[in-house]
């Protein structure tokens, strides 16, 4: 459990004006975010500690002490910021721990600086509940004691992965909605190739025939008929493929936190592509291999 002055879900509080050594003359213009705390904040979160320790009871000096993330360590450029003396809001502030990057607002972003100042100002109790009991009872246990201490105050109990999910609200009707209309565009090229196979199936029936009564296997016949429709899609795949890698990399860039772009997604998603060209012209092809010859040539 911790005490802080805002939740871990929602950026709430900037700072600038910051004064340390070394700083350069634009380091009073750079804006930090930054949160109050008392004790075990960093376990609390389960924020990954890189250097140094949270604050603890087990020394007094920490009511004097900062703790950094590790963009704010970059930004500001110190080359051993563990015990980097910090002018903070006209005190004295020593560094005592580095802490990694955290999703705290803009669910994209992380690189801003971050620092966390020991402060008795507290809006916010978060609690790590134990995962072996049951959440409802463990809830309801919260809610009496709360309702205890403070009969006149509401209980107000939120969980941070549902505050993450409202943040990641408009990112996920963007993969629903990408999702409805890929699958739109599969279907309406699939009707397409559909459409197009049968029409050469059927203009190339007295040349089928004539293949088959010449000796031709129904799996070369088909190799015939859909070769020329994958040779179209692999020229699509090729055409499709760079203009989306220029697409998603400038899309990407407006997240800190991203998957990166591997060579094995084009292939996969070529093969895929390639398969469902080959399914979906399959049956006209196989239609047409299998077909009697007589019926295409008895008039000739």
């Amino acid at each position: 459990m911790c005490q802080s002055s805002h939740g871990i879900a929602s950026k709430e509080s900037t700072i600038r004006g910051l004064e340390w050594e070394g700083m350069s003359a634009a380091g009073k213009n750079i804006d930090f975010d930054q949160i109050y705390t008392l004790y075990d904040f960093i376990g609390t979160m389960n924020m990954k500690l890189l250097k140094g320790r949270d604050f603890s009871r087990k020394f007094a000096s920490d009511t004097a002490g900062l703790l950094l993330s590790k963009t704010a360590v970059q930004v500001m450029n110190l080359k051993n910021p563990l015990g980097a003396r910090i002018l903070y809001q006209g005190d004295m502030r020593t560094v005592i721990g580095v802490f990694d990057d955290i999703i705290w607002g803009n669910p994209g972003a992380t690189k801003a600086p971050m620092l966390i100042a020991f402060e008795d100002y507290s809006d916010v109790i978060t609690m790590r509940l134990n995962p072996d009991k049951n959440i409802s009872q463990s809830v309801a246990t919260l809610s009496s004691i709360l309702k205890e201490l403070n009969p006149n105050f509401p209980v107000q109990i939120k969980f941070i992965d549902s505050l993450n999910a409202v943040k990641l609200k408009d990112e996920a009707t963007l993969g629903a909605l990408a999702n409805v209309f890929g699958c739109l565009t599969i279907f309406i090229s699939c009707m397409g190739l559909f459409a197009l196979s049968a029409f050469s199936a059927e203009q190339r029936k007295k040349e089928i025939s004539i293949r088959k009564v010449l000796g031709a296997s129904v799996g070369q016949l088909m190799t015939l008929l859909s070769s020329s429709f994958v040779k179209l899609v692999l020229i699509g795949i090729l055409i499709a493929a760079p203009i989306s890698v220029v697409v998603m990399v400038k899309w990407l860039a407006h997240y800190d936190v991203r998957v990166p772009l591997s060579i094995w997604m084009y292939l996969l998603g070529a093969a895929i592509t390639i398969l469902i060209a080959v399914i979906t012209v399959g049956w006209q092809t196989y239609k047409a291999a299998v077909s009697n010859p007589i019926n295409a040539l008895k008039y000739e």
